[in-house]
């Protein structure tokens, strides 16, 4: 979403933990990584069941004339919300006195 000070992405991340999501900043361009891995171990009397899982995605997406410094992020009930102020520049009309 592009508001008039800030842009807004939201991602949906169902069963991400938020220590398997990576939020970084790269030449002007935010990127979005999960890296998430799954293992099950179970040994029963008669029989082992072992299983691994792995799963990696990415996302870069280009922020022109934002206040890099100034990101936020939350993550809730699986829904990732960035927030990225802009950097206003005033483009209104003035006068420009000559000396």
């Amino acid at each position: 979403m592009d508001s008039e000070n800030e842009y807004i992405v939201e991602a949906e991340v169902p069963g991400i933990r938020k220590e398997d999501i990576d939020l970084n900043i790269e030449e002007e361009n935010l990127v979005i990584s999960v890296n998430r891995t799954e293992e099950v171990n179970k040994e029963e009397k008669n029989y082992i069941h072992r299983e691994r899982r792995a799963s990696s995605m990415s996302r870069r997406i280009r922020l022109q004339g934002a206040k890099l410094d100034e990101i936020t992020a939350k993550l809730d009930e699986g829904i990732l919300v960035i927030n990225i102020p802009k950097n206003i520049a005033t483009n209104s009309p003035r006068k420009i006195e000559i000396k």
